[in-house]
């Protein structure tokens, strides 16, 4: 297994309480193609839970792949252990956090965006990730600096240790410094400026490797620019939370397929069956897991006529002790049937780009 440079053309960044098997389930239905990354996952929530692995680490290996399992942890030793355990589970890439700047992270167990100060020690995670994992394809998602360490220099030096010391031919790259004290997460993904070139540079100084661009594309406007300006791959994150719906057309208008897609309403009837059985198995907690489940379908109208009275009447809802189905249907009694039947490629969700974000529930941090 592993992703070429065509299959990384597009990408799903991985956040913290969203980008869960769920989310994977419901983005796979109407993007074959783009790849689908986890939640980062610490090494101690693999290796301390070694009995409820497929809590932690399972998903439908059936439709979801590509998707890329994304750990956090500065152990060499416990990274190579959580490896080890995650090897059944058949990952197309393993990714190491070297771009989160919670303090949270930085501070305890030094890692995340903390370890770009520490490239050989960063290429020893990697190496073993390598190892415990049984060679496979491994990357690392950075930020092009730390603080005042954000000189291209000092991340070119980063990437050629990391890259001869760990194995490492994949680097995702957020074109933002992190600044590890004094912002939260959540200004970490806006106030450091974007820095595209440095990612540029890194195109052109190592060619033998891969780069994915990280931040601030939203459009296929955008990932079509970064692209055309070097990158081998784009990553987006918050945009698609936003505008789910947007990227429906990411397979045809990014890797050129040709398959006929799902409208909204083909999609939902599909999730309802996967939502339902997640349900069934939770049993008394259904409710607890219902919240989860409901996350993907939050803004898939955003945009479009009857989109807020959708979310209101859902939100309203969500408690009542009745199948899921049930409550999806009702919600979309609020919307035009040519909205909820229309092809991808039609509607507001496509044109209007300018108007107020809708989003589900800040939560405590969120690394991108």
């Amino acid at each position: 297994m592993g992703l070429s440079r065509h299959d990384q053309r597009l990408s799903l960044a991985p956040m913290m309480e969203y980008t869960d098997r769920h989310m994977r389930y419901m983005l796979r239905l109407y993007t074959k193609k783009m790849v689908m990354w986890t939640e980062m996952i610490p090494i101690g929530s693999i290796v301390h839970n070694a009995d409820d692995l497929d809590r932690i680490l399972g998903y439908d290996q059936s439709c979801e792949h590509p998707v890329v399992l994304q750990l956090g942890g500065s152990d060499p030793e416990l990274v190579r252990t959580a490896c080890e355990l995650a090897r059944p589970y058949q990952y197309d890439q393993i990714n190491l956090n070297v771009g989160c700047p919670s303090e949270r992270v930085a501070g305890k167990g030094a890692f995340g965006a903390a370890l770009m100060r520490e490239p050989r020690l960063v290429a020893d995670i990697c190496a073993a990730m390598r190892e415990g994992s049984g060679g496979a394809q491994t990357s690392v998602k950075c930020r092009i600096g730390v603080d005042d360490e954000d000189s291209y220099a000092s991340l070119a030096r980063f990437v050629d240790v990391v890259a001869r010391g760990g194995g490492v031919s994949d680097f995702i790259v957020h074109a933002r410094k992190a600044i590890l004290k004094g912002l939260s997460p959540e200004q970490n993904r806006k106030v450091p400026p974007l820095k595209y070139d440095y990612v540029y540079r890194l195109v052109r100084d190592f060619p033998e490797l891969s780069f994915t661009l990280n931040g601030g594309v939203t459009t296929y406007a955008g990932v079509q620019e970064a692209l055309d300006g070097g990158a081998h791959g784009v990553m987006v994150g918050r945009a698609v939370l936003e505008r789910p719906w947007y990227w429906s057309q990411s397979d045809s208008r990014v890797f050129g397929a040709t398959d006929a897609a799902l409208n909204r309403r083909q999609v939902l009837q599909t999730y309802f069956e996967y939502a339902e059985g997640v349900e069934a198995e939770a049993g008394a907690r259904w409710l607890t897991y219902r919240r989860r489940l409901l996350k993907p379908v939050w803004n898939l109208f955003h945009g479009e006529p009857g989109g807020k009275k959708f979310r209101a009447r859902l939100d309203g809802m969500i408690t009542q002790e009745r199948p899921f189905h049930a409550i999806i249907n009702d919600a979309l009694q609020e919307l035009p049937p040519d909205v909820v039947d229309a092809p991808p490629g039609v509607g507001r969700t496509f044109k209007d780009l300018k108007r107020t974000k809708v989003a589900p529930p800040q939560l405590e941090y969120q690394c991108l």
